[in-house]
């Protein structure tokens, strides 16, 4: 899963990211500014952009690695 730059995907009708789960077979990676609301269960590695943020847990079988100033919210 790859998101763009300043890509904001956001959960409605009362979903919360607490109750999201993302469950990639391989990499995430979060373009500079995006916001993804859930959690990230990846079977490699995440990377989180300049200054993008999760709201959930990010989870990785190797690494999780931010670029700089990016951020996750913990539920």
């Amino acid at each position: 899963m790859t998101t763009g730059a300043d890509c904001t995907i956001l959960l409605i009708n009362g979903a919360q990211a607490k109750n999201v789960l993302w469950a990639l077979g391989t990499a995430a990676t979060l373009g500079a500014n995006s916001v993804l609301e859930g959690s990230i269960l990846a079977g490699t590695a995440i990377t989180f952009g300049t200054k993008s943020v999760l709201h959930g847990c990010a989870l990785a079988q190797s690494a999780v690695t931010f670029e700089s100033e990016g951020s996750v919210d913990v539920y």
